[in-house]
């Protein structure tokens, strides 16, 4: 029996949508080159999208499973170097499985242990007034599913 041609699992979708429509390509070219049985699956959560499919001849029987992930976070800038008491906005941004911005989703902001900058709800990070030797700050977004976290470091430099 012949494997699922690789040629059939193609890129990254963009959405449920289009993971269908390749699993149902998929499922029309198994029938059609004499598979007896084929069945394909698509199921979607929050975070991820698994497509499945398995089909058997008279030779035997194969199936494959894939994964595509998402939503993501991201956070902009990926870094920055301040002086005492300077401020630098961060922006993080939920990005669906469609590629876009996911519209309503809330991302929280923290400091890693030893901070000694702060960040606002809105991802103001201000760096302390007084900085006795160099230092550097980690950064998180995270969105609110508690999975999805991105970080940026903040280098703060002495006070002169």
């Amino acid at each position: 029996m012949n494997a699922i041609p690789q040629s059939l699992i193609i890129g990254s979708p963009q959405n449920a949508e289009q993971i269908d429509a390749i699993w149902e390509a998929m499922l029309a070219f198994m029938q059609a080159n004499g598979y007896t049985n084929a069945n394909a699956n698509v199921n979607a959560s929050a975070t991820s999208i698994t497509c499945g499919i398995s089909v058997s001849s008279p030779e035997g029987q194969t199936s494959v499973t894939q994964t595509f992930n998402g939503p993501r976070i991201t956070i902009s800038p990926l870094g920055a170097n301040l002086g005492a008491g300077a401020t630098q906005q961060f922006i993080g941004t939920v990005i669906g499985l469609d590629g876009q911005p996911v519209a309503g989703a809330v991302v929280g902001w923290n400091v890693g242990a030893g901070a000694l900058g702060t960040i606002t709800p809105t991802g103001l990070y201000t760096a302390p007034a007084v900085v006795a030797a160099l230092h550097a700050d980690t950064v998180a977004a995270v969105w609110t599913d508690g999975v999805q976290s991105a970080q940026a470091s903040v280098i703060v430099n002495l006070t002169v």
